[in-house]
């Protein structure tokens, strides 16, 4: 688990709400294989779009 201090971006009309902080949990365990299984389906279609290229 981390505790970023540091604000994430928000997007003007996005869906996330304003905030001071972030967290984030990284697990292994075979309990969450299929939703990381969809984040790396979706990282995998955004990339092959050139979305992390600049």
């Amino acid at each position: 688990v981390g505790i970023n201090y540091q604000p994430p971006t928000v997007v003007p009309g996005g869906d996330l709400a304003k905030t001071e902080r972030a967290v984030c949990c990284l697990c292994n365990t075979t309990a969450i294989v299929e939703a990381w299984a969809r984040i790396d389906h979706k990282f995998d279609l955004m990339y092959s779009k050139r979305a992390f290229v600049h």
